[in-house]
Parts: structure tokens; C-alpha cells; sequence
């Protein structure tokens, strides 16, 4: 098993230039203004070409009756990120007559403190698993040949989560009593995921990979971050999917701001709607929530949850109570109402009949 160097309780990825870089999120949480963005003294950011996803929301083109599926999304940037359209990448593509592959990546923004551009990684991983994806005669759409390569091929100094799942179509299964139209395999690391939502409630979902609170697995360039995730860390499942079925492929913008009723509400309402308009409903509501300052979102739930179990002398929860003291806020207070301000990425994939 790695050893990973403890600083101060936080764990540290060890550059090859020897910077030592802490994994975490960049969010802190202020008295009484909710979670902002931490600010660094840090040198200029490196210089990158402009990203394509110049506008502050961007949405995805549609694409309809693909294998049976129907595929849109929707991005927002973080307020202070417009500019450079945020450290958050997707893709979504059809390598076969019958299937639909998508992947989100999201760039750890405390690289920033570095003077690391956190999208460039992010970007890299995507463009690569949508090549990947692309050639499905060789990767077979298998969403963990698709991350490996992504990651075997990704260069730039940074880390990233990263998110593949793949919907197949297929006959029939009898089984499910004719219900099964289609299969979804994904393969996950860090705190994006995907989850597959049933007449507005969650079947499935990937599970979330933490090594300690605010801090996801990542991937990251071997030969540029010693101590580093790889994808032999990457969960993985399959799942049978029936007609109407919507998977929900997204960020922790999305998952940290809405409650997975809250998105099977857009999900039942929106049914009759495209994908893209799903996408963007989830998306804007997100958005909503994490600039509401009373709103308890499961961020904050999270981190009054684990302050509240700091107590115990175990490792991981004094990190956490380590992590949470530094608000100077006591155990018995709750003052982590609101959302938390984040790229936002959603993609969605509705489960339709094949047309011949």
C-alpha cells in the first residue's frame, strides 16, 4: 500500500520538482458567508490556449436516438472562473451503432496555489477518453480501458477526478420481463460520479472516493506526481437499464449541491423533456443552491456530520475535526448552512426504444 506524507494531519502529493501539493479542494468555509473559493498568493497561472467553453454556461449539442439513447448536457463555470470556463471537462460519443459513452473530469483547484492551471489535466483527460471511446473496436467500450488510456496519455502537471460510463443497447432480456433494453457500465475515480435514476428515485450509483473530507481521489501524471491515484483504484459496475431510465453523469458541483431527491424531482417533471433540457434544469438548480447561504446542502451536511463524530480518536476524524476546527466554529454549532460555490457539470443520457 502507498505511503503518502502526513503534513499537519493533510495528506501531500509530492511533485517531481519536489512542491508538495495537499489534494484538498479549494473551498473554505467563512463565518457567516457560507463556502467561497480560498485565495492564494500565488504566481500568474500558466498560460493555455482559450478553452472552447468561453461563455459562462455552456450546453452540450443533443444527441437524439442515439442506440436508443438520447444525450445532452450543461455546464457553469464557478463565479470566479468565468473567464476561463472553468476547470471542469466532458465529452459524450457514440463509438458503436448501438452504444453511448460519457465522462466528466474535474480538475483539483488547489493546484492553483501552485501556479498550476487546473483544467489543463482535465481537459487532457477528457479530449483522450472521448478518442479512446471513438475506437471502440480497440478499447470494446469498456469505460476502464477508456480512463486508462486517458490516463496513460495525459501529460500536464495536475489531478483530476474522472468518470466513464458507457449505455449499450441490446435486445430484450427476459429476465426482466422484457424490460432490460440496455446495459451501463461505468468506472470511477474521485468524487464525480453517475447514478441511475427510476421513476425519479436512485437505483444505482457509483460510490464516492475519498481518501479524507474535501479530498477525492484523483488521477494525476505519474512521472510528474510521485505519490499519485492511478486507475487500479477505480471502482466499476454494471447495470441492467429499462425504457425511461436516466443516467445522471456529473461533478461534485452537482452532487454536493442536490440531494438525489431533489434531482429525481427534475428528473419525473422534465420526463417528457430532451436530455439537454434535463441537463440544464439539474445544472441551474445547482447552481441555485450553492449560492443560497440558508440552504443546508450535502456538503455542509457532510461537514457538520463528521465535525459532530470528530470526538473519536480515530486517524481519519481527527484529519476531519483538524480540517473543520480551522473555521473556528465548535462542535455544537451547525453553522455550515449553505451550498458551495463549484464548477458544475451534468450530463445526462435518457434510456429510449431503439427506432429502426
Amino acid at each position: 500500500e502507498k505511503e503518502r506524507k502526513k503534513e499537519r494531519g493533510v495528506m501531500t502529493l509530492k511533485t517531481m520538482s519536489g512542491t508538495s501539493f495537499s489534494g484538498k479542494r479549494s473551498s473554505v468555509y467563512i463565518r457567516g458567508k457560507g463556502w467561497k473559493q480560498a485565495k492564494h498568493r500565488s504566481p500568474p497561472l500558466v498560460a493555455r490556449p482559450k478553452p472552447k467553453l468561453a461563455e459562462m454556461e455552456w450546453e452540450g449539442p443533443s444527441v437524439s436516438n442515439l442506440a436508443g439513447f438520447d444525450c445532452g448536457s450543461y455546464s457553469i463555470p464557478h463565479p470566479q472562473k468565468q473567464e476561463k470556463g472553468g476547470e471542469d471537462a466532458h465529452f459524450y460519443c457514440s463509438g458503436r451503432a448501438n452504444s453511448l459513452t460519457m465522462g466528466v473530469a474535474d480538475g483539483v483547484s488547489g493546484w492553483s496555489a501552485d501556479g498550476v492551471d487546473p483544467a489543463l489535466y482535465a481537459q487532457e483527460l477528457s479530449h483522450h477518453g472521448e478518442v479512446a471511446a471513438k475506437n471502440s473496436s480497440i478499447f470494446e467500450d469498456d469505460p476502464f480501458n477508456i480512463l486508462d488510456y486517458a490516463h496513460s496519455n495525459s501529460l500536464a502537471l495536475g489531478s483530476s477526478t474522472f468518470t466513464i460510463a458507457n449505455l449499450t443497447s441490446k435486445p430484450a432480456d427476459k429476465s426482466s420481463n422484457g424490460k432490460a433494453i440496455a446495459v451501463l457500465k461505468w468506472s470511477n475515480v474521485g468524487d464525480s460520479g453517475v447514478k441511475v435514476f427510476r421513476y425519479g428515485s436512485v437505483v444505482a450509483s457509483s460510490p464516492v472516493q475519498e481518501h479524507y473530507f474535501n479530498c477525492p481521489r484523483q488521477l494525476a501524471n505519474p512521472k510528474k506526481v510521485k505519490e499519485c491515484d492511478t486507475p487500479d483504484v477505480a471502482d466499476g459496475d454494471e447495470v441492467q437499464l429499462q425504457r425511461g431510465d436516466v443516467v445522471v453523469l456529473a461533478t461534485d458541483g452537482v452532487f454536493d449541491n442536490m440531494y438525489d431527491k431533489e434531482i429525481g424531482g427534475i428528473v419525473v417533471r422534465h420526463s417528457r423533456k430532451s436530455a439537454n433540457d434535463m441537463a440544464e434544469k439539474i445544472a441551474l438548480k445547482a447552481s441555485t443552491n450553492s449560492r443560497n447561504k440558508k440552504y443546508e446542502s450535502p456538503f455542509a451536511k457532510e461537514a457538520f456530520d463528521l465535525e459532530r463524530s470528530a470526538g473519536d480518536a480515530s486517524p481519519y476524524e481527527n484529519i476531519v475535526g483538524s480540517f473543520l476546527s480551522n473555521f473556528g466554529v465548535g462542535k455544537e454549532e451547525n453553522p455550515y448552512l449553505g451550498g458551495k460555490l463549484d464548477d458544475i457539470t451534468c450530463v445526462v443520457a435518457v434510456v429510449k426504444e431503439k427506432k429502426n
